[in-house]
């Protein structure tokens, strides 16, 4: 008989417990394309510059802690491309999100920011370019002339940190279903960590670009809220 009572009390508590959870926690999904700075004529000066702007993925779950403030983790992967290189970024990152009207409106904009740890993979082709040195000084009277450069294959990876900063806007479709679009900037340490350093001694470019998103958040639990 006592085992019964321990038995229904531990179920009693867990769907309580579920019940405090409804609509506090959502599954959020969304694609974000890049936009990473131009790249000048000299490969070796641009690693983190010049790339194609794919749209990569971005996955995470997201506890409300209120109508305001949610926070949790989150997942990301982006690939780019530009002549004789590859360029892979894997995500994990903690976000945190503040809606400055409630979040369950119809309309709401917010600021977003996160941290992240980054695994950065470079794959440089073995090739020949034809370079010439640009000079922005307009004052300056210099003659430049164009050198062959030859680059061995180079393939890395490494870690990095990073943050994103953001403002966008939720649209509820309804109390489950968030539709959101955000401007992001994103930075990071990359350029500046040994490997890059040691195998792009002559870089220049930083790994710091914009980030378009567009995605949905699905929110768990019954309809009803219980902030």
């Amino acid at each position: 008989m006592k085992k019964t009572i321990l038995f229904i009390l531990f179920i009693g508590s867990s769907v309580l417990g579920w019940a405090q959870l409804e609509r506090k926690i959502a599954l959020t999904a969304a694609l974000g394309t890049p936009f990473y700075n131009k790249a000048g004529a000299v490969q070796s000066e641009n690693i983190y510059a010049g790339y194609n702007s794919i749209p990569g993925v971005r996955v995470g779950l997201q506890y409300n802690i209120n109508h305001f403030i949610g926070i949790g983790p989150v997942l990301g992967f982006s690939y780019g491309t530009k002549p004789n290189y590859n360029m892979a970024t894997s995500q994990v990152g903690l976000a945190a999100k503040y809606n400055i009207i409630p979040f369950d409106k119809a309309f709401s904009p917010f600021i977003t920011v996160e941290v992240d740890l980054n695994n950065i993979t470079i794959s440089q082709k073995a090739n020949a370019a034809t370079e010439t040195p640009t000079v922005n000084d307009d004052a300056q009277h210099i003659s430049l002339t164009s050198q062959v450069h030859n680059y061995p294959e180079i393939k890395t990876g490494f870690t990095s940190t990073g943050a994103i900063i953001g403002v966008g806007t939720d649209f509820t479709l309804k109390k489950k279903y968030t539709l959101f679009t955000s401007i992001n900037y994103v930075f990071t340490n990359s350029a500046s960590s040994y490997t890059s350093t040691s195998l792009f001694p002559e870089n220049t470019s930083k790994l710091n670009y914009m980030l378009l998103q567009v995605g949905m958040r699905f929110a768990f639990g019954q309809s009803k809220s219980l902030y």
